[in-house]
């Protein structure tokens, strides 16, 4: 695939775990960070993954300000794809790419380099992102990216069903 020969024609990547996984898997990726340990991320789905966007990515995933922060880069498509929006909470999942920008590092000390560069990642990659992201991938990106993440639509959906089935917040 061209995308993945561009992605790896950098250098050695430090993890290359580009295969077929099943979902659970991918939750799991996550799973390894050291509790109280300093952490931030942001994404974006991507409308496409052109040799621009693959030079945009590079140069600001091969420069971290911590050495233990990655990029995730997730192809979209696929049976989620043929599902109406409408039909789940979900969402918009029409994007070609999820990008997920992950810092991490132990010292707090270092948080507002380290969040200023995942920032600075995103803001990199906006010409090819749609506005919308899944929700399990925001950080402290406010109540707009919130609702952008479910689309109006269903964000207001699940609103009315939290008013009527847990009024009190529980």
């Amino acid at each position: 695939d061209r995308v993945l020969e561009r992605l790896r024609s950098f250098g050695p990547p430090r993890a290359d775990s580009v295969r077929a996984m099943p979902y659970v898997d991918v939750q799991r990726l996550f799973d390894a960070f050291d509790p109280g340990g300093c952490h931030y991320w942001n994404a974006d789905y991507l409308t496409e993954l052109p040799d621009v966007a693959i030079a945009t990515l590079t140069d600001q995933a091969t420069r971290p300000v911590s050495p233990r922060s990655t990029v995730l880069l997730a192809p979209g498509g696929g049976a989620v794809t043929r599902v109406a929006r409408s039909a789940t909470a979900l969402g918009d999942r029409s994007a070609a790419w999820t990008v997920h920008y992950v810092s991490t590092w132990t010292d707090p000390a270092e948080s507002p380099g380290n969040v200023a560069h995942t920032r600075a990642m995103s803001a990199a990659m906006t010409p090819w992102a749609t506005g919308r992201v899944s929700v399990d991938y925001l950080g402290d990106d406010g109540h707009a990216r919130v609702v952008s993440a479910y689309g109006p639509e269903q964000y207001a959906r699940l609103a009315a069903l939290k008013k009527t089935w847990d009024p009190d917040n529980v």
